[in-house]
């Protein structure tokens, strides 16, 4: 592969391209790296390659005449990637995909950036190493360099090195151990001292994704999971969040379309299926808050025809999901039903169509594992204003940017649990 490195600092590769792999692979001629500086396209004294912004602004750009002048001595260019920090996330994936190619190009930014018509005038893929800031773009091209160089074919000894690395298969790698096998009172893992295949692999597996849980869960998007790995997830992962998030499901007060507050009846499929929700996904349980009496019965009475009754013959699935229903008279019963059931007050938070928010999924996901959390859903046109007296934080609408907003709240409750706990998020 011919990589062709655009960069004001060409000496900052000389350690990097003559040590260990990456040295070893060019010198045996599997890549061919070579360096074009663009202050040598530049004029005057100085050489300057900078200039002020247009439009004001602190630092200096990149300008446009050495830049295009260094591109255009390169005869083949292959792909062309330029380091940016606002650029497209780089990946073990796109790693994968840029060493199908024959050449790249690879442009290290400088200053507070380049003159944005370069990409006008080639075909450019800008692409980022990380969300953090560097000087330049040099540290982004040595990774580039390296993640693609070793992917290619005789840069390493064993292919089966590659793949079972971290990023390789969606999931970071298991912990390594040598000997000694006891140092300073910590031993190796007795499991892999034991000569059993089969334990050690799944020892390592079990590894793999609780590292990935606890520092990259995004990963798992694209991973390939066995029936086995989607079980240990759950098991190490769930429990430990999402028994502490409760739902409540508020019928008054509410605003009805005079934007008054109200209070409105039960929906059966409101039960069934915020209770199907809330078993699925191993929440603490679901509070149906209504004040009026009869609504409380007809409730019970669905509750219980599909928990004892012949309901609970016909669908036992359904009868489990009813398990976690609890039916109240408002949202403060609620609160006190929390309370003397786990020994502490709920962090109680709201959803709204149009609230400002001031939390995040995220901020929900990290606060149920430390508290047990009641998560309010308003019937009709959404919760009423007094109900936001006793709430500690509001999540953002699920359709945050479109205008229309109106999904039912049983579809909304699916969608918002799911991002809090959702496996990909």
């Amino acid at each position: 592969m011919d990589i062709a490195i655009v960069s004001l600092f060409p000496e900052f590769f000389s350690s990097v391209c003559s040590t260990a792999l990456l040295g070893r692979a060019i010198s045996k001629g599997i890549l061919n790296v070579t360096y074009h500086n663009p202050r040598e396209y530049a004029h005057g004294h100085r050489k300057n390659v900078d200039n002020i912004p247009y439009g004001g602004g602190v630092g200096m750009v990149l300008s446009i005449p050495e830049l295009d002048a260094c591109l255009s001595s390169i005869p083949e260019k292959g792909r062309i990637l330029l380091l940016s920090a606002s650029g497209k996330r780089f990946t073990q994936s796109y790693a994968k995909e840029l060493a199908q190619e024959e050449r790249l190009t690879l442009i290290c930014g400088r200053y507070e950036g380049v003159d944005a018509r370069i990409c006008e005038l080639y075909d450019i893929e800008e692409v980022s190493i990380g969300d953090f800031i560097v000087n330049g773009g040099e540290v982004g091209a040595a990774v580039i360099l390296e993640s693609v160089g070793r992917l290619l074919p005789s840069f390493m000894g064993k292919l089966e090195s590659s793949e079972e690395e971290s990023f390789s298969k969606g999931v970071l790698e298991y912990p390594h151990y040598t000997r000694p096998a006891s140092y300073k009172g910590y031993d190796v893992p007795e499991v892999l001292c034991s000569g059993n295949h089969g334990e050690i692999a799944r020892f390592r597996r079990e590894k793999q994704l609780e590292k990935t849980i606890e520092n990259r869960k995004d990963l798992l998007q694209n991973a390939i999971l066995s029936r086995e790995d989607r079980a240990y997830i759950e098991q190490i992962q769930y429990p430990r969040v999402s028994g502490n998030i409760y739902i409540g499901l508020v019928h008054y007060p509410v605003l009805g379309k005079n934007k008054k507050s109200i209070a409105v009846s039960l929906t059966n499929l409101d039960i069934h299926d915020i209770a199907r929700c809330t078993c699925t996904y191993g929440l603490g349980g679901y509070y149906i808050t209504t004040p009026i009496q009869a609504q409380q019965e007809l409730c019970n009475t669905i509750v219980e025809h599909w928990r004892e009754g012949l309901g609970a013959q016909h669908n036992k699935a359904r009868s489990k999901a009813m398990e976690c229903v609890y039916v109240v008279d408002t949202i403060e019963e609620a609160i006190e039903s929390l309370r003397q059931s786990t020994g502490t007050a709920p962090f109680v938070i709201a959803t709204s169509a149009s609230a400002i928010p001031t939390l995040s999924y995220c901020d929900v996901r990290d606060i149920a594992k430390e508290r047990v959390i009641l998560i309010l859903f308003g019937t009709s046109h959404g919760l009423a204003p007094e109900v936001y007296t006793l709430v500690d934080g509001i999540l953002p609408p699920i359709r945050y940017i479109g205008g229309y907003n109106h999904l039912s709240v049983r579809s909304a409750v699916s969608i918002t649990i799911d991002r809090i706990l959702g496996d990909y998020f």
